[in-house]
């Protein structure tokens, strides 16, 4: 069974979806003032009250890295224990000049790691090394591959944050510096955590859009990644 998938317009990236196929589930938070980068509290409770029907276990789509803090909104929804998976060129958890109170792109984990349900979070920001997940035995640490669609009580569940500056130019063109990452690793160690926990949902952000400078090369790019992302995580979640 697919997961079900949203798509967050806030910067007006997915305005131009085929309404006859997306429309139903395109949340419009394009007139809402006060998200981009920093999230003041008024666009907080005006966001949390437009996605009060987007369920965690979905996949995503948050439009580019400045709202990646619309992950938070979602994990805040899980009612079972998890681990957060982010892959990121950037922590995350950082104060930002306005301290911890205003949720932003750059502290929303500091903000997760409160929540009651997260255990722990690792972050993903480059392949080959075995430090990248601060302990490759973590993920390793549950063996048995489970069948699409099929959840295993005894089996631990992640929710997947994946920001695409954390792949190079070559495979993703955002507008924060990036890594080095090709999609090929991240697809691979997407597989190994589904191999290890049930994925009960996801997100995508680290579009670019016109207004931000993105060229048609960008926007082409960034459109096959999406694509691949796409089928891979719509297969491998259980909802």
């Amino acid at each position: 069974m697919k997961a079900k998938e949203f798509f967050i317009n806030f910067s007006g990236l997915y305005s131009d979806l085929p309404t006859d196929i997306f429309g139903p589930f395109v949340i419009d938070l394009t007139s809402v003032d006060g998200t981009n980068c920093y999230c003041s509290e008024e666009a907080s409770c005006a966001v949390r009250k437009a996605l009060i029907e987007v369920p965690s276990e979905a996949l995503h789509w948050i439009d580019t890295g400045d709202y990646h803090y619309a992950s938070l909104f979602f994990l805040e929804k899980i009612r079972t224990p998890y681990t957060l998976f982010l892959f990121d060129h950037h922590p995350d958890d950082q104060d930002s000049a306005f301290g911890t109170e205003i949720l932003s792109c750059g502290n929303w984990v500091a903000h997760a790691r409160q929540l009651p349900n997260q255990t722990a979070d690792f972050l993903i920001d480059r392949f080959p090394d075995e430090q990248m997940l601060r302990s490759q035995a973590e993920i390793e640490g549950v063996r048995g591959k489970k069948p699409y669609g099929c959840i295993k009580e005894d089996r631990p569940k992640a929710y997947l944050s994946i920001d695409k500056d954390v792949m190079s130019g070559d495979y993703a063109r955002t507008n924060w510096d990036q890594g080095d990452m090709t999609l090929q690793e991240l697809k691979n160690l997407i597989i190994s955590i589904s191999n290890n926990y049930d994925i009960i949902g996801a997100d995508v952000c680290g579009g670019m859009t016109e207004s931000k400078g993105a060229c048609a090369e960008d926007l082409k790019i960034n459109c096959a990644t999406d694509a691949e992302l796409r089928e891979l995580l719509l297969n491998l979640m259980i909802v």
